[in-house]
Order: C-alpha cells, then structure tokens, then sequence
C-alpha cells in the first residue's frame, strides 16, 4: 500500500531543483558538468522549461500534452518567448512574458513612469515638509517617551520571536529528517519486496514450485537480517507479510509479523504515527482470530484513541477502527454496545460515502450479521436482502462485497429454518464465486461449507459429504493439511459423518483435530477447545457418555479461561455435560449434580442470549427429558415451561 501511495501521490523533483542539488554538492550523482555549465543549464531550466518537462511527465494523463505536436508547438512558443501552455496562468506570469517580448518598450514607459512619480512625489513632499517639520517637532517630545517603552516591549517580543522562529525551525527539520526517513524506509521496503517475489522466477525457482506460504515463510526469515539497518522498511515489509498471513488463514504467524511489524514502527517513527497505529491495528486482528478478545478490544480502543488524535475523528482509517471494535464486541457477546458502534459507522458512511459506496455496504452487511447474531433474523433478513440488491446494482453481481450480502443473506435463510431457500441461494452463490475468487478462495470454501450444512438438513446426505469432503481436500491442498481453517473444515466434516453414522472415520477426524490444534493454538486456544467440546459431544452421541464427562469439564475450564465463566459458550457446555451425568447416573447425588449443571448452564444463557434463545430452549428440553422422574414434579414442569418460552 505505501509503495502505491508513492507511485500515485509523491511527485518527482523538477529538473532545475536536480541541478540546484549538484551546485550544492547535497547529492553524489556523478556528472562530467563544470560548474560553470551547471549553473548556466540551472538558469535555462528554471521556469519554462521545468513546467514543459514536468507537463509532459504528468501523472495525470488528463493534464499531460495531447499529443507529440502539442509538445512541439510549447517549444516552439517557449523559443519566441510566448506564453507556454504548461506555465502557470497567473497575471503576472502572462506579464512577465510580455516584458521580455518587448522589453525597450516596457524599459522606455517604465523611466517615463518613474521620472513623473518622482516629480509629483517632490512636489508634494516639498508642499508639505514645511507642515510636517512643525508637527514632527511636536510630537518628538511625545514619541521620545512612547519610543523607550515601545523599546522595552519590543525587545521582549523579539526574544519571544526568536524562541517561536527556534523552535518552529527545529520542529521544521524534525518533520523533514522523518519525511526523509519514511522515504527511504519505503524504498528499501520496496526493493526487498521486489527481491522477494524474484524467488518465483524460474530462473530463480530453479524448476520448484514456489507457494504462497513458502514465499511468506522464506521472507519473514530473512528480513530481519536484510533489513535490520532500517527498522522502519523492516516495519513495513513485516506488514506486508502479516496481512498476507491474515488472509491465508495463518493467525498465529500473522500475530508473531504484527508484533514485530509495530515494535519496530514504534522504534523507527514513535507512537503517534499512522503506520505506527496501522501495526498495533494488525496485532488486534490476529488478536481477534486468535480468540483473545479482551487483548484485542484493549488494543483497538488505544488505536481508535491515537487515530482520531492524528488522523481525526472522522477519518475513514479511524471510523474503520469502531467497526472493528464492534465485531470485538459481538464475539465478547457486548451486543447492545457493539450494536451501538455499528449504527454509528453505518450512518457516518451513509452521510459521507453515500448509500452505495462499497464502504457503506459492507458496513450494511456488519449489521446484518450482528442482528443475526442478536437472533433479530427479520431485520437482519430485511438489512441483508436490501444491501444484496443495492450491491447488485452499484457494484455489480461478482463484486466482493455483493458476494458477501448473499453470503450472510443466506446464512439468515438457514437460521430461519428456510433451509431450500438458503440452498437456492447458496448454490448460486458458490458458482459465481468459483468463477471470480477461484476454487479455493476462502470465501468460495465457506459459502462450499454453509451449502453442505444446508444440504444435510434437506436430507441431501450423500451429496453434503461429498461437498464437505471436497472443501477439505481443497483448503488442504491450499493451506496445508495443519492450517487451522483446514482443521476447522476437518471438524465440519466429522459432524456431517456423524450424521450419516460413520462414526469410526468421525471419531478419528475428531481426534486428528484435537492433537493439530492444540499443537498450534495450545490447550486452551478458541478452537482447540472447540475440537474438544465436539469430540466430548460425539462420545456421548455414540454411547460414551461416561467418556465425555472429563473431556466437557475441560471444555468448560478451558471456556471460561478465554472468554469468562459467564460466556453462552461457557452455558452451552455446562449443559452438554449436565446431559452425560444424567446418562450415566444411578444414584440420587447424581441426578441432583446434573440438575445443578443443568441450573448453571440455564442461568448463564438465559442472562446471554434470552431465554426465548434457541439454544437455551433447547437446554432446557434436554433437562426435561433427562431428568423425568428423577427430580420433583414441580422442578419438571419448570423446565416444561422453560423449553416452550416465547
């Protein structure tokens, strides 16, 4: 992104400013020009002959010279010392050909001018001096007094100005030692880029096969060593590698970039700088997919803080930061606040970007999936639908952003238990991303993924294995077999196995699941203990409960170490493992321990998500089922009544 600002933004030196640089000797070019002829080309370029060349290189084709002749015809008028076309249409410009087209002419008006301005002048003053000496003489007496304090006053305020003129002067060359070094970061950047993506040359590749990861890995190797005597380039290019990471899929990897990327931001250009925050941002994101919210929410309140201060409150770069902060928000289950932020950034992207700016609909989008979330599926429905159709329209069907309305779009259909609907539009959704994103794409996997989840409710089976077998062998062949979205796509498919009752394949993808994740996130990474409280629910389907009992007190541990013991995640196991207990119990003390786990569970998704929430209906029919006839009749009826809550 800073390479392209400078093709796009930074303009070149005008040829006469380069020549000034060789007079002062401020540049180590060499040169066989005398000094003699340096400063008599300095004079020829100055002027004309710098907006001529500085036209024609225009990075704006619309102002550059029509056509070959058109720069002809300039030369040709800056030869007659005509008005140029690429000279600055002032006034005094024009005027100042003019002078030099006709210059005894101008030289003879000008000395008539003069000498008549002089005789007037003279008249007047020798008309008035006798007047004037009078009241001089009046007023010295006064002035004398006047001027002592004015003197006084005077020589503070040249002091004061000195110190202002000092310290402006120094803060000048402060602003210039850090342009100069930002633009020297941004070059070395640039050219390690270039050498690293050499690599894949097949001169240089030398007949292997050069991917993505390999490109990424290789290169964050090197750039310390390469690049340590710039820190800044080193920030930048560990930048560059760490969105790359991000969007593969590679978190952990993305995170370790980040932190380097903004520890060295912070040594090269000092915290209130943009690219400084532009890394701290990036530690955040990795943050948030890696599940620790709490660090990430911290992170993008201090970035959002230092973006208003720097950049504005209304930047678009700061109103980015809210959004974030919003879907920190939403995962930490925050929803009435994230809710908030997200209505705040919809509306200031509506007000300033317009209805169909690409910005404006994918903040659109945010707010349909949060109600989503909010379990408000008729206006999340209508919000999708409408942002749908209007990226439609503004940005066209294959457009990023429309794929995205129809993605979540049909998400809403699913959870609305519209399931061929959903289908339709999933089925559709996937063929145009295959076309435009390819057939690994992230985006085309997940939409790959929703439609065998779909299929598998419509009582297409057999093709949502096949489907989901597929997204697996693609995010593998992509990412790796130990990527953690491929494990995450190996987990979905296990689920689906279990449906079809192939229980042994299952049981081993879950187990698979379980030991790569926790090599890659630790034990208590947001998705390992996913794999776990899966694997723990596969036991107790499969008539295991008694295994699934420790494996769910882990989950829960684990839950409330990552997000808080209040967590519906949190909730939902305790629920999951109040349901074992009941299976394997025989005696009263342990009926009466799932009913408190039962009780627990109930509790903390009832003050989470509502107790008209699906999933907290959905404990509570399992409460009633599981302890029927165990527990008094007037506890039973309440979780009777609990289940059908409105």
């Amino acid at each position: 992104n800073e390479i392209q600002r400078l093709i796009r933004e930074v303009e070149p030196p005008r040829p006469s400013s380069r020549i000034a640089k060789l007079l002062s000797g401020e540049t180590t070019t060499a040169t066989s020009i005398t000094s003699h002829d340096t400063r008599h080309l300095f004079r020829e370029l100055k002027g004309d002959l710098d907006w001529i060349i500085m036209k024609a290189i225009e990075k704006d084709r619309r102002r550059r010279y029509e056509s070959a002749g058109s720069l002809a015809d300039d030369l040709t008028r800056y030869l007659k010392h005509e008005t140029i076309a690429a000279g600055p249409p002032s006034a005094m410009y024009r005027f100042s050909k003019f002078v030099r087209r006709n210059r005894l002419t101008v030289a003879a008006v000008s000395a008539i001018s003069i000498s008549l301005v002089v005789g007037l002048v003279s008249s007047i003053y020798l008309y008035n001096h006798a007047e004037t000496q009078r009241k001089i003489a009046d007023s010295q007496r006064i002035e004398a007094e006047t001027q002592r304090k004015l003197a006084e006053d005077k020589t503070r305020e040249a002091d004061a100005q000195r110190q202002l003129a000092e310290a402006q002067k120094a803060e000048a060359d402060k602003q210039r030692a850090r342009a100069e070094t930002e633009g020297r970061d941004a070059t070395t950047a640039f050219a390690f880029i270039d050498e690293m993506f050499s690599s894949v040359d097949p001169a240089n590749a030398r007949g292997k096969e050069v991917t993505v990861v390999d490109l990424l890995d290789t290169s964050s190797k090197r750039s310390e060593s390469l690049l340590k005597a710039s820190p800044g380039a080193e920030a930048l290019v560990r930048g560059a590698i760490g969105r790359a990471y991000n969007q593969l899929g590679s978190t952990v990897e993305a995170e370790a970039q980040y932190k380097k990327s903004y520890e060295l931001a912070v040594k090269a250009w000092g915290e209130d700088n943009a690219d400084t925050i532009t890394a701290k941002v990036g530690v955040a994101i990795a943050q948030l997919n890696l599940g620790r919210l709490e660090d990430a929410l911290k992170l993008l309140q201090e970035a959002q803080a230092s973006r208003a201060k720097v950049l504005g409150a209304d930047h678009a770069d700061t109103i980015q930061t809210l959004d974030f902060q919003s879907v920190v928000l939403s995962r930490l289950l925050r929803y009435e606040e994230a809710l908030k932020i997200t209505r705040q950034v919809v509306e200031y992207r509506e007000k300033h970007l317009g209805m169909d700016h690409a910005d404006t609909l994918s903040s659109a989008n945010g707010l349909s999936d949060l109600l989503q979330q909010m379990t408000r599926l008729d206006e999340a429905e209508r919000v999708s639908a409408s942002a749908a159709a209007r990226a439609d329209k503004a940005l066209g069907e294959d457009a990023p952003i429309s794929l995205e309305a129809h993605s979540i779009h049909a998400s809403q259909l699913k959870d609305m238990g519209r399931y061929a609907d959903a289908a339709v539009e999933l089925e559709q959704l996937s063929k145009v991303q295959e076309k435009v994103l390819g057939p690994t794409h992230n985006s085309t996997l997940t939409t790959l993924d929703l439609l065998q989840k779909v299929l598998l409710k419509t009582g297409s089976k057999e093709r949502s294995e096949t489907i989901a077998r597929d997204v697996v062998d693609r995010c593998s062949k992509k990412l790796g077999p130990d990527n953690p979205r491929t494990l995450l796509y190996l987990n979905n498919l296990a689920s689906t196995l279990v449906q079809l009752k192939k229980f042994d394949e299952a049981g081993k993808i879950l187990e698979t699941v379980i030991e790569r994740d926790t090599q890659l996130q630790g034990p208590d990474g947001e998705q390992t203990i996913t794999a776990k409280n899966n694997y723990a629910l596969f036991l107790s389907d499969t008539g295991h409960p008694d295994k699934s009992i420790p494996i769910f007190r882990e989950v829960i541990a684990g839950l409330s170490r990552a997000f808080s013991p209040t967590h519906w995640k949190v909730g939902a196991a305790r629920g999951f493992l109040a349901e074992s207990i009941a299976e394997t119990a025989k005696t009263s003390a342990e009926f009466e321990e799932s009913a408190r786990e039962f009780q627990a569970g109930y509790d903390i998704l009832k003050d989470a998500l509502k107790p008209s929430h699906e999933r907290t209906k959905t404990l509570a029919t399992a409460a009633a089922q599981k302890l029927d006839g165990k527990i008094p009749a007037a506890d039973l009826e309440k979780w009777k009544t609990r289940a059908k809550a409105e």
